[in-house]
């Protein structure tokens, strides 16, 4: 029964859903109520329609179709339909509804707590989508939406209703007491309430429903119900990773009472929970980088990969290791440093690792260049070992002859320009790293050092708007002078180490994106015209294995080859 409180609150929250107050909220709803049938029965102008009633949103989703990701093969996409064809179906469902929801947070009138619960709402998503991936049963795509739904009563209340929900937040009891205290029902109850309202189906609304300990023990293997424990045990966990209440030293003992909370219906969540928090947040990466959301909160993002890394198993040994090993042997006395620039070997200081781009030829089977009469570039000799308390760098699987010969495809498109190219080459590689960060400071004719070109993510977003994007020089004493000078890859493996910090240039000192970063000289394989930094957002071990290192070389050699043809980058 519905109390006279909770009537007024959906009054209140149903009255502003129809106005500008809640900006792309009841596009959302539309969106859902569009696909959430048989597709086979949605025209794609119909879905082109309620994407194109918002135009940031829909040139986003025009922009996005245009990426390396969505569109491998580079096909032109200008319009909302080629978009659609292009990213599919499935897809478009959690690509607009996720622009949706940051454009909703951007509007607001309490930006900051709206942008939190966006994250929250994405971070539940796209844990929501990993579990359901490893579950043959379920739909991830639809995970992703339900997961995300979840908080949809959270941003109704954060958005019309802000003075009543913080009021809720600040009571002493239970959390769905005090909401239930100031509105009647829980932000849940709210949600499922007003999207029953609007006609969504039931495959939705079964997964806005909460779910006690006693039915989550006699919970079946249903689908639906399966659905139901994927997307309660992701907002959960979302809840956990970006609630800056909780210290992150808790994270690691909240999240196992979770696992043990849902060991009955999600019996493999405890070998799978790193893995969910590292794709969740390799994905909100994606998202935040390609669709260049600036309004999301960077802090609660920083925190999901302190979470993430506080519960790595291969960090948490390291730290063992190192822990033992201080404990059972005394501090050995610190032998003086060279500087490293002075040094006639670079890796002699721990923090950086190089590999001269003139060693002698690897032996190993490495791919076909996609230019046979290109020289291949040759392979690094072994490099200085990298910190030991320090997880490492993860690498995802990665076609790269296909991507090399993706490249020489696209010479031959009408319109193709030097800085299109290598806007490609950048994508392919960041792909290929699984990185974050990417620039490129290329040499230019009226130039008598190397300025900032081209790069992705936010680092380069924030150098470009500054009004002096940064210029490297050949007789720098920094490590990108280390890369122009000798030609060689340099990996920074922990860029906020303090013995690292004399030799980062001042406008890189303070940076919060980067937490580790490796250097490649953008080459011929005979003169430097550029350094190209690849980065990640937290510090790591950066071992990349010769095949790697081979066609990432033979990537860069054939672009400034091929770059050549071009007159200029227009």
């Amino acid at each position: 029964m519905v109390t006279e409180l909770a009537a007024r609150t959906l009054d209140r929250a149903s009255a502003a859903l129809q106005t500008t107050r809640i900006a792309c909220l009841p596009e959302i709803v539309k969106l859902l109520n569009t696909l959430s049938g048989n597709t086979d029965e949605v025209s794609v102008m119909e879905l082109a329609e309620v994407i194109q009633n918002d135009p940031i949103v829909m040139s986003k989703v025009i922009a996005a179709a245009n990426t390396y990701y969505y569109n491998p093969n580079a096909v032109a996409v200008s319009n909302v339909i080629q978009a659609i064809h292009v990213i599919g179906f499935e897809r478009i469902r959690s690509v607009a509804m996720s622009l949706m929801m940051a454009e909703q947070a951007a509007r607001g009138q309490t930006a900051e707590e709206q942008r939190v619960i966006t994250v929250q709402a994405l971070t539940a998503g796209c844990l929501a989508q990993s579990m359901a991936a490893k579950r043959s049963l379920l739909d991830k795509d639809r995970a992703f939406v339900c997961g995300c739904m979840r908080s949809f009563g959270h941003i109704v209340m954060a958005s019309c209703m802000f003075d009543d929900y913080k009021q809720a937040q600040q009571q002493d009891g239970s959390e769905d007491e005090n909401y239930r205290r100031v509105f009647g029902l829980t932000p849940l109850e709210l949600g499922y309430q007003l999207l029953q309202a609007a006609n969504l189906p039931e495959e939705i609304l079964v997964t806005l429903r909460s779910l006690p300990s006693e039915a989550l023990a006699a919970l079946e293997q249903r689908p639906d119900e399966q659905m139901l424990a994927v997307c309660e045990c992701a907002d959960r966990l979302a809840d956990l990773a970006c609630d800056p209440q909780i210290p992150i030293e808790e994270f690691a003992n909240r999240s196992a009472e979770l696992v043990r909370h849902f060991g009955n219906a999600l019996p493999d969540l405890g070998d799978e929970l790193h893995g969910l928090m590292q794709a969740a947040t390799h994905q909100l990466d994606y998202i935040v980088r390609t669709f260049r959301l600036r309004n999301l909160p960077t802090r609660t993002i920083s925190r999901l990969r302190s979470c993430r890394n506080s519960i790595d198993p291969e960090r948490i040994a390291a730290q063992q290791a190192q822990a033992a090993a201080a404990a059972a042997a005394p501090a050995a006395a610190a032998a003086p440093t060279a500087p490293p620039f002075e040094s006639a070997n670079v890796s002699t200081a721990p923090p950086i690792s190089t590999a001269p781009a003139t060693a002698t030829p690897s032996t190993e089977r490495t791919p076909q260049s996609a230019n046979p009469s290109m020289a291949s570039p040759p392979a690094p000799r072994p490099v200085a070992a990298p910190e030991p308390s320090l997880a490492a760098l993860k690498l995802p699987d990665y076609d790269w002859q296909a991507s090399i010969k993706l490249l020489a495809g696209r010479l031959a498109e009408p319109g193709m320009t030097r800085a299109k190219l290598r806007e490609t080459m950048l994508a392919v590689i960041c792909a290929g790293l699984g990185s974050t960060e990417s620039l490129l400071f290329l040499h230019r004719p009226k130039h008598t050092g190397f300025p900032l070109s081209e790069g992705f993510g936010q680092f380069h977003e924030r150098l470009a708007r500054s009004g002096t994007p940064p210029l490297l020089h050949r007789g720098d004493r920094t490590v990108f002078g280390v890369c122009l000078q000798r030609n060689e890859n340099v990996n920074i493996h922990h860029a906020h180490d303090p013995k690292i910090a004399t030799y980062l240039p001042a406008w890189f000192k303070g940076q919060a994106e980067l937490g580790a970063f490796v250097l490649f000289p953008f080459t011929d394989a005979v003169h430097p015209q550029g350094v190209l930094l690849i980065g990640w957002p937290d510090a790591c071990q950066i071992t990349l294995p010769s095949y790697h290192v081979h066609a990432i070389r033979t990537t860069i050699a054939f672009v400034c080859k091929a770059q050549q043809r071009f007159h200029s980058d227009a």
